[in-house]
């Protein structure tokens, strides 16, 4: 038996926390509105989008974005789906770590669009030439350096960071949280050791310990930190709210059938993700096209190692019982590509529309799992 070994990445830059490989951006997941829980569709949301420009090309960025999506979410405001939408740019110089470009905040009527209002259908009605237009688009990506307009961007790093008190408040006397907060102690004791400046520790009251918690997570948090103690209390708070159905992933349309074929293949599933397995797990439970867990044999995380270390990809083909040669990574960053190929494992490129544009690379590419006869014969 082979093993399709398909790289879910969830930390990018600073709150750029995407599933490039299975699931939509925040433009697809309309799509998936009929999936979407009732709750859900019956309360506004209000979505961020996030973009910083390569020097010298905001003109042109700003031609293509007002060109197509501008107008998409015009025609979403007169039909309802859209209350209303705002651009911002700012007006000062910042630090190149703090830099954005372009901010767009959009309020919604419903988490999900109604039938004919989503972003992919209005496409395809306001642009014929829809050649032009991806082309268009792609361009306009590949001037884009980094981007916050995702899922786990816009729903779970918000929805954590809006629950965190009050989950430490309610859970900081259980076993597994108190073993989170020794372990941020820690953590921030190597931070301050390493010249860093994290809110420094103050435990003179227990509401100056939940305090500092909520600092010191949110300081990591800002800054993207690839903190084991940020992940696994990120991971239960999703937990409570995947289990209260207030949260639910999308997917794109292939991912659901590519996993049926596979596993009827007899090909074993598996992801990769710096995010906890807990939340890998979490998020594959609760997805607009359902469960589907059933399809997956094993979550990894980077207790196993970086996802740029040829080691990592050692040791988790030790852990599936396979050699490397027999196992496939799909992935949408070529470092990580880079790492899976020097430990002898088969790669994919997976490209998505609103991927981070990718060096130049030798990898085969492929943007859809069901149509890729790449995969389908290994």
């Amino acid at each position: 038996m082979r093993s399709i070994f398909v790289r879910r990445n969830v930390t990018l830059f600073a709150f750029l926390f995407v599933l490039l490989a299975f699931l939509t951006p925040d433009s697809a997941r309309s799509q998936q509105a009929a999936t979407t829980t009732a709750a859900l569709d019956a309360k506004p949301d209000t979505v961020e989008w996030v973009y910083r420009i390569r020097y010298g090309y905001h003109d042109e960025w700003w031609r293509i974005f007002r060109k197509y999506q501008i107008a998409i979410l015009e025609r979403q405001k007169q039909l309802g789906y859209v209350k209303d939408f705002q651009v911002w740019a700012p007006g000062l110089h910042t630090s190149e770590e703090s830099r954005w470009v372009f901010r767009v905040i959009s309020t919604r009527a419903s988490h999900d669009a109604p039938p004919g209002q989503s972003e992919s259908e209005l496409a395809k009605q306001l642009f014929p030439d829809q050649e032009a237009f991806h082309r268009d688009e792609n361009r306009r990506w590949e001037l884009t350096t980094n981007h916050w307009d995702a899922y786990v961007h816009d729903t779970l790093f918000p929805y954590a960071r809006l629950h965190l008190r009050e989950f430490l408040n309610a859970h900081r006397a259980s076993a597994d949280v108190r073993a989170d907060l020794i372990r941020s102690q820690q953590e921030c004791r190597s931070n301050l050791g390493a010249g860093l400046d994290p809110p420094t520790p103050e435990f003179n009251s227990p509401q100056s310990q939940l305090q500092w918690a909520v600092d010191y997570v949110e300081w990591l948090m800002d800054r993207d930190r690839k903190s084991t103690a940020l992940k696994s209390l990120q991971g239960k708070i999703w937990e409570e709210g995947y289990r209260n159905d207030r949260l639910r992933a999308p997917v794109f349309d292939d991912v659901p059938a590519a996993f049926r074929r596979w596993r009827e293949q007899q090909k074993d599933i598996a992801i990769f993700s710096s995010g906890s397995v807990l939340a890998q797990q979490l998020l594959f439970s609760h997805t607009t096209a359902g469960d589907l867990t059933s399809y997956l044999s094993a979550y990894f995380d980077t207790t196993t190692g970086a996802k740029t270390s040829a080691l990592s990809y050692q040791e988790i083909a030790a852990s599936l019982g396979r050699e490397t040669r027999d196992i496939l990574f799909i992935s949408d960053v070529v470092a990580e590509l880079d790492a899976a190929s020097a430990a002898s494992l088969q790669v994919l490129l997976c490209e998505r529309i609103g991927n981070r544009p990718q060096p130049p690379s030798r990898y085969r590419r492929i943007n859809d799992f069901t149509r890729s006869q790449l995969i389908n014969r290994f």
